[in-house]
C-alpha cells in the first residue's frame, strides 16, 4: 500500500484535499510500518475537526491553506502535560478562527518507489546501496567505474581491470567473454583507461538478461557486501560513493518525509512552568514559533517535531537531561524545541543556540508524561 503522509500543519498527514473537508477524513496512517501506534495515535489525536480553507496548490510539495475552528484557533496537543500553540494574529469573525499557513513535503523514496510499503528490509545495507545509487546519479558505466577503482587496491590497474571484468562477466552472463581479443594492444594505446572500461562492459551489457536494478543487487552482493563484517561492507559502501555520510544521507534524505510547516504571522508554543520557565517579550511562558519542521523516523520508529523561532528565548529548566547527566534549574538559550514521540515515551528537547560554536542538535531532555 503506497504510504500517503503529505503533512498539512504541523501533525497532519494526508493528501490534497478539497476545503471544508476534515482533515481526519483524508489521513492514511495504515501505510505506517509496526511499533508505530503511539505516533499514529498522537497524529490522530492532535488534528481532530480541525478544518481547511482556502487550499491553494503551489505545484508538488508546496501548498497553502486556511485552518479553521470555533473560537480563538488553539491546537492541544495530546499530551498529558499541557503543552499547546495558538495564533496570537487569528483573524476572528462570529462562526470561527483561522490562520494561513504554508507547508513544503518532501519523500524522496517515493520519487522511486512510487508503491513500495515501508518496512524493516527497506532499511538493510542491500536496500540502502540501490537507493544511494539512485540518490546520487550513478549509471551502469560510473557505478562499475567506481566499484573497479576499489576494487583489490593491492594490485596495479592494469593488471585488476581484466581479473575485474573476468569476475563480473561471470555473475551478469552465461557467456565467457575474451576479453583479451576485444581490444587489440594496439586499439588500447590509443584508448583511454575509461573508454576500454566502457568497451568492456558494453560487451558485458550485450550478453546479461539483468536490468539495471538487478544488476546493482549483483554488484553489492559480489564487490560490496562482507557476509562476515558488517562494518566493512559499510565501509565498502562508503568509498564506492565517495562520501562519508552516504549511509546516514539516504537514511535521512531519502528515507524520511521531511515537512516544513511555515506560520507567516508565527504561532506562539505554550510551555508549563513545571517544566521550564521562559523569558522573553511575552509575559507568559509563550515561545514564538515562525517555522515547524516535522520528520517521520521510520527506521527508529519516532516522530520528531522541531518549533523553531527566530529570536532567542532565555529558559530555565527545571530537571532535564543533558549527555547523561541530570541537571536542575539548567539555564539555556534557545531557537529551538523539539517534541519527539516513539512508542515508549515522550520527549521534549531544548536544543541550545550558541552562535559563537559550530551548529550542535545535542538536547537537554526532559521526560513527559
Amino acid at each position: 500500500m503506497k504510504l500517503k503522509i503529505t503533512i498539512v500543519f504541523i501533525l497532519s498527514f494526508c493528501s490534497f484535499i478539497h476545503a471544508q473537508n476534515l482533515m481526519k477524513s483524508t489521513y492514511n496512517l495504515e501505510g505506517f510500518p509496526e511499533g508505530m501506534d503511539k505516533q499514529k495515535e498522537f497524529i490522530n489525536k492532535a488534528i481532530s475537526n480541525i478544518l481547511i480553507y482556502n487550499f491553494i496548490y503551489g505545484g508538488p510539495g508546496n501548498s497553502q491553506f486556511d485552518l479553521k475552528s470555533e473560537k480563538e484557533f488553539k491546537l492541544n496537543l495530546p499530551l498529558k502535560t499541557p503543552i499547546w500553540l495558538t495564533f496570537p494574529d487569528t483573524k476572528l469573525n462570529s462562526e470561527s478562527a483561522s490562520h494561513t499557513v504554508h507547508y513544503t513535503y518532501d519523500f524522496k523514496y517515493h520519487d522511486y518507489y512510487d508503491d513500495a510499503a515501508i518496512t524493516d528490509s527497506i532499511f538493510s545495507l542491500a536496500s540502502l546501496f540501490d537507493l544511494a545509487v539512485k540518490y546520487y546519479d550513478y549509471d551502469e558505466y560510473l557505478l562499475i567505474k567506481n566499484v573497479l577503482q576499489n576494487y583489490n587496491p593491492s594490485i596495479n590497474y592494469k593488471e585488476k581491470r581484466p581479473v575485474f571484468f573476468d569476475n563480473l562477466a561471470k555473475i551478469l552472463t552465461n557467456t565467457d567473454i575474451d576479453f583479451n581479443t576485444l581490444i587489440s594492444e594496439e586499439e588500447q594505446e590509443s584508448l583511454t583507461s575509461s573508454e576500454i572500461e566502457e568497451l568492456m562492459l558494453d560487451e558485458i551489457l550485450e550478453e546479461t538478461d539483468y536490468e539495471f536494478e538487478d544488476i546493482v543487487l549483483k554488484v553489492f552482493e559480489r564487490f560490496v557486501l562482507n557476509p562476515k563484517d558488517n562494518d566493512k561492507t559499510k565501509q565498502n559502501f562508503i568509498r564506492l560513493f565517495n562520501d562519508e555520510n552516504s549511509i546516514q544521507t539516504i537514511e535521512q534524505s531519502v528515507l524520511q518525509p521531511h515537512i516544513t510547516v511555515t506560520l507567516p504571522k508565527g504561532g506562539l508554543l505554550h510551555i508549563p512552568e513545571e517544566i521550564a520557565l521562559i523569558e522573553n517579550e511575552y509575559d507568559t511562558n509563550l515561545v514564538p514559533v515562525s517555522l515547524i519542521n516535522i520528520i517521520l523516523d521510520f527506521k527508529n520508529k519516532e516522530l520528531i517535531i522541531s518549533f523553531e523561532s527566530k529570536s532567542s528565548n532565555h529558559i530555565r529548566i527545571k530537571k532535564s537531561e543533558y549527555d547523561n547527566t541530570i541537571s536542575r534549574n539548567k539555564e539555556i538559550v534557545s531557537r529551538k524545541i523539539r517534541l519527539r514521540i516513539t512508542d515508549s515515551n515522550y520527549k521534549l528537547e531544548c536544543i541550545e543556540h550558541n552562535p559563537y560554536i559550530s551548529k550542535s542538535e545535542k538536547p537537554h531532555v526532559v521526560l513527559l508524561k
